[in-house]
């Protein structure tokens, strides 16, 4: 009665020349609607095929939202408290967590993610979220903590700057201590709150030592948030005289989960960036060409089998090409594999 469904069903598929392909469908159940229309209990079945029955089901997810009063910063600085009504009104969670598990019903990663300061528009400005994730023996652990403070956020909700403070459990899930921080300035978004143009400084601790600077542009995304094309320059310092990395990469066979099937990688000695290092970036000097394909992913995304071909220049010309086949063991609650067998092949003329 108050024109909210209770399911959506949505067919992703990427789009090919001359053509379509398909890659899964997701079926969305709104179980719990509040009076302000936001969704506090849902779940979102993923299945590989049009079909959509059980026999096609990949995983199924369960995300239930929290409200309540919450701690708002005003204009000033200062904060103070609004309540729970002006929360749903702004669609602003106190908690929000999702919980997949597989077809058999076994957990494959939980999340919760808790708001604690928001602006009078009811954005976030303090979030963190804990990932837990299902060890081999299927015990669920504590991988990660991500704590997020976002400023100079606009009307549309964009943070200008971030910083990003990722914390990491040992083996058992205990222990938990900062492996990075990151200082993120975005300064432009796509109409989907993707990142299009960024600048990151990446540190081992807030405060601690700088380990490298990346300006990054991204086009294309994916429903998923996966961007299909990639440039990123990664510098040695702040001065960004000495270039680590620079590389141009195009995603394609994009899930819906953001896996990404195909990854073709093209490495250079140079690069130089426009408008005084904050526009496009221009790559000199190839020095390699990598084609990476992933057919066999875990529940979490993690490559199973993996087929990497390379392909090495110099001064423009190719001289050799190699490929790599790689079969690895299942991974670990930190995503690391404990064996990996690589068949290695050099591809003749």
């Amino acid at each position: 009665i108050h024109d909210r469904t209770t399911k959506s069903v949505i067919q992703n598929y990427e789009v090919l020349a001359g053509g379509r392909s398909f890659i899964d469908v997701q079926v969305i159940n709104y179980l719990l609607y509040d009076r302000y229309g936001n969704a506090e209990h849902q779940t979102i079945d993923t299945f590989d095929n049009l079909a959509a029955t059980e026999e096609f089901l990949v995983s199924h997810k369960d995300i239930v939202n929290t409200y309540g009063a919450i701690t708002v910063q005003n204009s000033d600085g200062t904060t103070g408290t609004r309540s729970e009504a002006f929360a749903r009104k702004h669609g602003s969670a106190l908690t929000t967590t999702s919980r997949e598990t597989d077809k058999a019903g076994a957990l494959i990663q939980r999340s919760v993610t808790t708001s604690t300061l928001f602006d009078l528009r009811g954005n976030a400005i303090d979030q963190s979220t804990d990932k837990f994730v299902a060890n081999l023996a299927a015990a669920e652990k504590l991988a990660t903590r991500t704590v997020i403070h976002n400023e100079s956020i606009n009307a549309r909700g964009d943070a200008g700057t971030q910083e990003i403070t990722t914390w990491t459990t040992d083996d058992a899930g205990l222990n938990i201590e900062v492996t990075s921080f990151q200082v993120m300035t975005n300064r432009r978004f796509d109409g989907r709150h993707n990142v299009l143009n960024q600048m990151s400084y990446n540190y081992d601790f807030e405060g601690g030592e700088l380990l490298d600077v990346s300006e990054i542009r991204s086009a294309g995304h994916t429903s998923s948030g996966v961007a299909r094309l990639q440039d990123m320059v990664t510098y040695t310092d702040s001065t960004m005289s000495g270039i680590i990395e620079a590389k141009h990469i195009a995603n394609s066979d994009i899930s819906s989960s953001g896996n990404v099937g195909i990854s073709t990688i093209d490495v250079y000695t140079d690069a130089s960036i426009s408008d005084s290092g904050t526009g496009a970036i221009t790559f000199s000097d190839r020095i390699e060409h990598q084609v990476i394909t992933t057919t066999v992913f875990d529940a979490r995304g993690n490559a199973l089998v993996q087929e990497i071909e390379k392909t090495y220049y110099d001064l423009g010309l190719a001289i050799g090409t190699d490929v790599q086949v790689i079969s690895n063991d299942p991974f670990g609650i930190h995503d690391r594999t404990t064996k990996s067998v690589i068949q290695n092949y050099e591809v003749l003329a």
